[in-house]
């Protein structure tokens, strides 16, 4: 109902917030929990897997019908992040601009973050949020986007995080976001980027980034430069 509505989305943003995990340290892992993830949740991306530990969790939440499922890696300060919440009393059809803002704000400002800009889109079925938020600590400036897809009884939020200067590798994970109910795009391996993969030279990039960022080391980077270029 809609008086209920400004509970429920405090009661989502708590939900979306935190939640107990456990870990696991191999891309086996992560494949495994993003295969767990519930089918009313269908967008995946591409997580980083080198060197990074895996978080994933199935915690319930209030209410009928409720569950939060997350899907997260992360390491060196910087952390990725699939996540989806849906309960009976959810009703995403009344989410518009105003409530999708109020929404983030709180699941950001309980991080310690600062909202800076969210842009609402409403597609007939199909509701977005894209927005944008940063904070300053000890380690520097860092940044964090978010894209929030909401539906029926469900939000689904895809979210990357660090300092500015990993912005490149953020951004690079937003667009590999995909919706499992469509037609797969030709594998990233083989085939130029279409919008939502990658292709071995975008991955080599992005490994020569995190090498030249210290975010893994000479050997490391040589090892798996010498498995992407194995595949092709």
């Amino acid at each position: 109902m809609m008086l209920r509505l400004p509970f429920l989305i405090g009661a989502l943003a708590l939900s979306l917030a935190g939640c107990q995990t456990t870990k696991g340290p191999t891309e086996t892992t992560i494949q495994a929990a993003m295969a767990k993830m519930p089918e009313q949740c269908p967008l995946r991306a591409e997580l980083p897997t080198p060197v990074y530990s895996v978080d994933h969790s199935n915690a319930p939440v209030n209410g009928p019908g409720a569950f939060d499922f997350a899907v997260m890696s992360g390491a060196n300060g910087s952390a990725f992040m699939i996540r989806c919440s849906c309960g009976d009393a959810f009703d995403m059809s009344k989410i518009d601009a105003i409530r999708a803002q109020s929404m983030r704000r709180m699941v950001v400002d309980m991080d310690g973050w600062t909202l800076d800009d969210l842009k609402f889109f409403d597609d007939g079925p199909t509701k977005r949020s894209d927005d944008i938020s940063y904070r300053d600590d000890y380690t520097g400036s860092r940044v964090r986007k978010a894209i929030s897809y909401y539906g029926g009884h469900c939000v689904q939020s895809v979210e990357g995080m660090g300092l500015k200067t990993d912005l490149a590798r953020i951004d690079a994970f937003m667009k590999s976001i995909r919706d499992v109910r469509k037609p797969q795009q030709p594998s990233t391996v083989t085939a130029p980027t279409s919008g939502t993969g990658r292709t071995p030279a975008d991955r080599l990039r992005d490994l020569q980034a995190l090498r030249d960022q210290g975010l893994i080391t000479p050997a490391e980077y040589e090892q798996k430069r010498a498995v992407i270029v194995g595949a092709l």
